[in-house]
């Protein structure tokens, strides 16, 4: 919990120089290229919480019903970790 709370205390820390950022630009362009990279991190930082638990979602309910969730029908047992993500990304998509 307290890991939780330092991560929050961070995400809170990162929105503050955000608003220094955005206080430091004087012109339009560079405002609305700005606030659409915010934009785009957001939603890489949305999709990545999704495909993590869409994994979590197929790994958990394999205690269940091994051999019957979407991570051993796709054969990602024997795969590395960036292959399971990315294929977990693609499907939470």
């Amino acid at each position: 919990r307290f890991l939780r709370v330092v991560r929050l205390l961070r995400m809170l820390k990162v929105l503050k120089v955000l608003q220094g950022v955005r206080e430091l630009i004087d012109t339009e362009t560079i405002y609305v290229c700005f606030d659409i990279a915010k934009v785009i991190v957001c939603l890489v930082v949305a999709n990545h919480l999704a495909a993590c638990g869409w994994y979590a979602i197929g790994t958990m309910s394999a205690k269940e019903n091994p051999g019957e969730t979407w991570v051993a029908r796709a054969g990602l047992d024997g795969k590395s970790m960036v292959y399971k993500y990315t294929t977990a990304l693609h499907w939470s998509l």
